[in-house]
């Protein structure tokens, strides 16, 4: 057998080790993981409830934004918490008709994608995947709000 084959076969082989321990270890974390995630999703909720108190829904996009932007384009579990965030703010806050103004339906995709595009630049946000993203928990609590299908 040729020395570059044998090479490769070991690094396959260890590969494979690696793998199968990592796997292991991420099992027997993800339940701590779940219950760590849950706790912190349900406080950014809980602070977003409070936030809202005297406040209309404009001040709980902004904040959620200002949050998510903060967090950068791939921080998933600094993202989840903004939007918990923005959810429990919306549902404590009262209505803004700005907000939810000119939400396209669930329908027209490229409209909405348009909608969620001006609603970032607005708040300075230009150019955020996860703005984006937040944008779309907007438009879902419009149209909820409209009775609308999501």
């Amino acid at each position: 057998m040729p020395g570059w084959l044998k090479t490769v076969l070991a690094t396959l082989g260890a590969l494979l080790v690696l793998g199968f321990l990592a796997v292991r270890y991420l099992n027997s974390h993800k339940e701590e993981w779940r219950k760590s995630h849950n706790e912190a999703f349900q406080a950014a909720r809980d602070e977003g409830e409070r936030f809202a108190v005297g406040k209309d829904e404009s001040p709980c996009v902004d904040e959620g934004v200002r949050r998510v932007v903060a967090c950068g384009d791939f921080a998933l579990g600094c993202e989840g918490e903004a939007r918990f965030f923005l959810r429990g703010c919306l549902s404590k806050a009262a209505a803004a008709p700005s907000v939810c103004a000119d939400v396209p339906p669930r329908d027209e995709i490229l409209a909405s994608a348009k909608w969620a595009l001006v609603g970032c630049v607005r708040r300075g946000a230009s150019g955020s995947q996860s703005c984006g993203r937040l944008m779309g928990e907007v438009r879902k609590h419009c149209l909820a709000a409209r009775g609308a299908p999501r």
